[in-house]
C-alpha cells in the first residue's frame, strides 16, 4: 500500500472515529436539546463526508481530481476544528460532558485530519 492510500485510510479510519466516538465516550448529555445536539448532528455529518472523500480518492487515480479531493478533505479538517468552536458551539459550562470531552475530542480529530490532509498534499504533488 503507497503513501497517498494510507494516508486516505487514516481519515477514513478517523471518520469513523469521529461517528464512535461522539456517540460514546466523547458523547453530549442525553437532555441536551440545545447546541450540543446540533454539535454530535453536524460531527457525524462530516465524519462521514470525510470518510467518502478518503474512499473517493482511493478509489481515483487521476492526480487532478485527487488533488481537489485532498484540498477538501483539508477544508474538512478545519471545519471540523471550528465546529465546537465556532460553528456550532458546545455549551460553556465547564462542569458538562460535552465541554470537557467532546470539544477537545472534535478539535484534536480535526488537527490530525488536516494534517494528514495536508501530508497527503505534499505526497501528491511531489509526485507530480
Amino acid at each position: 500500500m503507497n503513501t497517498h492510500k494510507a494516508l486516505n485510510a487514516a481519515n477514513i479510519l478517523a471518520g469513523i472515529l469521529v461517528i464512535v466516538g461522539v456517540n460514546t465516550f466523547a458523547h453530549i448529555c442525553k437532555s441536551m436539546q440545545g447546541p450540543c445536539a446540533k454539535t454530535k448532528t453536524l460531527a457525524i455529518v462530516v465524519a462521514v463526508i470525510l470518510a467518502v472523500l478518503g474512499a473517493a480518492q482511493i478509489a481515483v487515480d487521476k492526480k487532478n481530481i485527487n488533488t481537489i479531493v485532498g484540498i477538501a478533505s483539508l477544508l474538512v479538517g478545519g471545519i471540523t476544528i471550528l465546529l465546537p468552536l465556532v460553528i456550532a458551539p458546545t455549551c460553556q459550562m465547564p462542569s458538562m460532558h460535552c465541554y470537557v470531552y467532546t470539544r477537545p475530542f472534535l478539535v484534536i480529530v480535526g488537527v490530525v485530519v488536516a494534517l494528514i490532509s495536508l501530508a497527503d498534499l505534499l505526497v501528491s504533488f511531489k509526485k507530480r
